[in-house]
């Protein structure tokens, strides 16, 4: 989790130009997600590709109904959510966004 963090700090300090996508906006909605990716990038959006993506949303090879038990130890849940605080801290200064830490399926 530290390298994680790491990663993300060194991203911002010496990253050029930057663009994010977080887990939950993807999940929530990938093709506007992916939109707006390929404007950043400069990329011409083919609506009729991001429709076949759309179209594709659901379906087998989902994961349905899997559980699993929890792999994360107390402390490991304490580090992670500390890292977690701190990567959206520094995005929070970067970005001029107000986040909220999400409730990761593991996290306490």
């Amino acid at each position: 989790i530290h390298r994680w963090f790491e990663l993300i700090d060194d991203w911002i300090e010496f990253g050029k130009e930057l663009y994010f996508v977080f887990y939950e906006d993807l999940k929530e909605n990938p093709v506007d997600e992916i939109r707006k990716l390929l404007l950043y990038l400069g990329v011409d959006v083919d609506e009729s590709r991001l429709a076949c993506l759309s179209n594709y949303l659901a379906g087998p090879f989902q994961r349905i109904g899997e559980t699993m038990d929890d792999p994360y130890t107390e402390e490991d849940h304490l580090l992670i959510n500390n890292m977690v605080e701190k990567g959206e801290e520094i995005l929070q200064n970067v970005l001029g966004m107000n986040f909220k830490l999400p409730a990761y399926k593991f996290t306490k």
